[in-house]
């Protein structure tokens, strides 16, 4: 994966479904203290957590300072307003402080000084830090040059991009052009110049993959006996176009799964399909997760269904955790769903239908079920 949502508690969420030796989520908040990762606006203008070795090529591939600039006019604010702020900011935020902080240290503050953190974070000269917990989404900030040691690289954006490409293919291929475009918030043009930069392999129906992957591909296997609770926004769910869901969700569910704008609901996954949703509530250490369910699982799944549920508990700090588990009607469907690209896995005859570019070098309804345990299990992996 290329890098997860920052708004807490999804992205580490998302890092566990993923990493299960994640314990606790203060391990997360942790490899932001070590500075091996940082918060950056990014795809679609949403701040993502991601590696801080790549956190520049994506600052600069997906860099649109627009809705931040018009945001600060909104606010009131030109440009000189706002040249002479961010400088006051930098000179404040020397180290970790917390929003309030910093309005308290400026001469002049705004009423609203979130337009000013988000363009300077659009600049990459301010990085979000640390939140009081794994629930909260009150962030620090701190300048680059100062909590890094650095400032960050400038990058071309087309060169940005065309990288960007590459390892959009590696973490989410099978793809097409509009997944692409979708995913990284990008004109259509661009987004395939790009996609078209890394000479992709093609495939059936419009799809490609790196070249690379290729062999790798072959060798895959459906994962048998898998349960995955992914959470809102998660980068999986949150990967491809609308039209590229199909994969592993069917269109009758979609307005069940995903919000007016897009945005994905903390979904269950077994092996590799949506199954249901899912939530939790409660605070200190009981915490309860409930689970609507389209259909009732086998035995092994159950069990596999739970120890998930308890492995969310437990990296939530919760050690009294409660499942209820709820059958739902699944919605009528009205209309097929498109073949799942599984079955496009295979060397298409023909290419997809864009122009080949020059290649670029890249920078480097029952009841609900309830079980209770005094403290949450392991995670059995099948």
């Amino acid at each position: 994966m290329i890098g997860v949502s920052s708004h807490n508690p999804s992205g580490p969420l998302s890092l566990l479904a993923r990493v299960p030796r994640l314990l606790k989520g203060a391990a997360v908040e942790g490899v932001i203290s070590t500075k091996r990762a940082a918060r950056i606006p990014a795809m679609r203008q949403k701040t993502f957590m991601v590696p801080m070795e790549t956190a520049p090529a994506i600052l600069a591939a997906t860099r649109n300072e627009s809705p931040y600039r018009s945001a600060l006019r909104r606010a009131g604010l030109d440009d000189e307003d706002y040249k002479n702020l961010r400088r006051e900011v930098l000179l404040a935020a020397g180290f970790p402080k917390t929003v309030d902080e910093i309005h308290e240290a400026l001469r002049s503050p705004p009423e609203d000084l979130a337009p000013v953190l988000n363009a300077m974070s659009s600049e990459g000269v301010l990085l979000r830090i640390k939140s009081p917990n794994i629930r909260s989404n009150d962030f620090t900030y701190a300048a680059t040059k100062v909590w890094v040691g650095k400032e960050m690289k400038n990058i071309p954006q087309e060169q940005a991009l065309a990288w960007l490409a590459g390892e959009y293919l590696t973490a989410f291929g099978p793809v097409t052009y509009e997944d692409f475009a979708w995913w990284a918030g990008m004109k259509p043009d661009d987004a395939a110049n790009a996609l078209d930069a890394q000479d992709p392999a093609p495939l059936a129906d419009g799809l490609m993959i790196h070249r690379r992957d290729e062999r790798a591909l072959e060798g895959t296997r459906p994962h048998l006996g898998r349960v995955s609770l992914l959470p809102k926004l998660d980068c999986y769910t949150m990967g491809y176009a609308p039209n590229g869901r199909a994969r592993f969700v069917h269109s009758s569910l979609l307005s069940e799964t995903y919000d007016g704008v897009g945005n994905a609901q903390p979904l269950v996954l077994i092996e590799g399909e949506v199954h249901g949703t899912w939530s939790f509530r409660g605070a200190g250490d009981r915490i309860t997760i409930a689970i609507q369910l389209y259909d009732a699982p086998g035995p092994r799944l159950q069990a596999a269904l739970e120890d998930e549920a308890h492995l969310v508990g437990g990296f939530l700090e919760a050690s009294n955790v409660t499942i209820e588990q709820e059958r739902v009607a699944r919605p009528a469907r009205r209309a097929a769903a498109k073949a799942p690209p599984r079955k496009a896995l295979k060397r298409g005859s023909l290419k997809p239908a864009r122009r080949k570019t020059v290649r670029r070098r890249s920078p480097s309804g029952s009841s609900p079920r309830r079980t209770r345990a005094s403290a949450p299990r392991r995670n059995r992996r099948p």
